[in-house]
């Protein structure tokens, strides 16, 4: 409660209604954050599979161990590894929906970084809502996308910033994933 408390050092009962509306904001936000991630990886693992079938290889991408998001980069790989390590120990079949479900958000993050700037015109191509191929604005909002998240994640008090632009990002990527995830998104607030 200190964060509470240091607004309103004065009024218990001020800090206590700020923490009330803080789970009230961070209730709203946890279905967007879902349904984002869930439309980011769907869209840069159809993109995925349709490179994986253009090279002409028959096995899924997550399973591929030639496949070029993997000898890319170190870090790309050890998430796929991992990925099927806790699926294992899990006594889970590593099969692609549960390999990409393991993945964490970074994995997918990494994938419109600059370091994946070669595969990029492949993957633009699963973000409908997306007006052109740069992916500048991509990349920032899924930077604040992963801040966001993790921070509401860990607990943190996000009611004292500015949700009015925390919402206008969220929804500027759920349109540039796709617009209808946008739509979607908004009709569950309408609906509360």
């Amino acid at each position: 409660m200190s964060k509470f408390l240091s607004q309103s050092p004065q009024d218990k009962h001020q800090a206590i209604e700020a923490h009330t509306l803080n789970l009230r904001a961070t209730s709203k936000y946890w279905p967007w954050l879902s349904l984002i991630e869930i439309g980011l990886r769907t869209a840069l693992s159809t993109q995925l599979d349709k490179k994986q079938s253009a090279m002409g290889r028959d096995v899924h991408w997550t399973v591929d161990p030639n496949h070029l998001v993997r000898n890319r980069s170190s870090r790309s790989a050890k998430e796929l590894e991992n990925a099927k390590t806790n699926l294992r120990r899990r006594h889970k079949p590593v099969k692609p929906g549960y390999v990409m479900d393991e993945l964490p958000l970074g994995f997918w993050t990494l994938l419109v970084s600059k370091r994946f700037k070669d595969l990029w015109p492949d993957l633009a191509e699963g973000f409908r809502g997306l007006e052109s191929r740069n992916p500048k604005e991509l990349a920032e909002l899924l930077a604040f996308f992963k801040n966001f998240r993790n921070r509401i994640g860990h607990h943190h008090v996000i009611v004292f910033g500015d949700l009015e632009d925390a919402d206008s990002k969220l929804l500027r990527l759920a349109h540039l994933i796709d617009p209808r995830l946008e739509n979607y998104i908004l009709s569950l607030d309408s609906d509360l």
